[in-house]
């Protein structure tokens, strides 16, 4: 099995195709399993693509102490000199969205080119949906199978895709990971802020949000769009927070099409 020593620990990532490389760096809890075979197969076809398991994610080691951002980006950019990437595409989905901005900000000569998935700019400059009450953190699958199926996808579309979204919770739950460590990711999202450096970035990003998001206001992406120099923002007409779910053949020709 691949694994990598970066930043202190075993990581472990999977690499497919030829091309440019691309990075696919997943949301929140989620480890590499949740890229569907409709997506590898499309990336690896044109790209060299590498995904992993983020640090107590998956196959990944789990030291259960403070997470950051930070840290995350540290061990992406150092997982990407341990395999031979100098540089490369990278497309991050919320959380992923956070330590792609915090990997081109750090690492610019390791960014070509940025896609930043239903993400934010960190919590400091986050706009919020109007009267949103918090709901209590649970365990990940609990959290899962109970809300964020209901939080990630309009009602019409789980309701009329129920194979899908079955598939989508066996992805996402396919491993068990600890509440600490679940709570070590929400902080480091928690404690994220890029809003004063965004203009630093040099490099050309698209910025792909939903108009039916529930779990990260799609004006947060607009205002990314107005931060980043380099960017174009596209949205998803319909798309809750796991567009890529709803809608791959759109998503891929934008993401495609931007990376070449």
């Amino acid at each position: 099995m691949p694994y990598a020593l970066v930043n202190g620990i075993n990581m472990y990532y999977e690499i497919e195709g030829e091309g440019f490389p691309l990075l696919a760096l997943p949301g929140m809890g989620s480890s590499l399993e949740i890229w569907s075979p409709e997506y590898r197969n499309a990336l690896k076809a044109k790209y060299r693509l590498l995904l992993m398991d983020y640090r107590g994610i998956g196959r990944s080691d789990a030291p259960n102490i403070d997470y950051s951002v930070p840290m995350l980006a540290q061990d992406i950019a150092e997982l990407m000199t341990a395999v031979g990437i100098a540089r490369a595409n990278i497309m991050g989905l919320s959380l992923g969205g956070m330590i792609a901005q915090e990997l081109a900000l750090t690492w610019p000569e390791k960014v070509d080119k940025l896609v930043l998935c239903a993400t934010h700019c960190g919590t400091k400059h986050y706009i919020p949906f109007p009267d949103r009450k918090t709901k209590e953190k649970k365990e990940v699958e609990d959290v899962y199978a109970d809300s964020i199926v209901a939080g990630m996808y309009p009602r019409e579309f789980i309701e009329n895709n129920p194979t899908k979204i079955a598939d989508i919770v066996t992805r996402e739950t396919f491993f068990h990971i600890p509440p600490e460590i679940f709570e070590h990711h929400y902080q480091a999202a928690r404690s994220f802020d890029s809003y004063e450096r965004l203009e630093q970035l040099k490099c050309p990003t698209l910025i792909l949000t939903g108009d039916q998001d529930l779990m990260v206001n799609p004006k947060n992406s607009k205002l990314l769009a107005q931060l980043i120099p380099q960017s174009k923002l596209e949205i998803i007409p319909g798309g809750g927070h796991g567009f890529l779910e709803q809608y791959p053949d759109v998503v891929l020709g934008l993401v495609m099409n931007f990376l070449g």
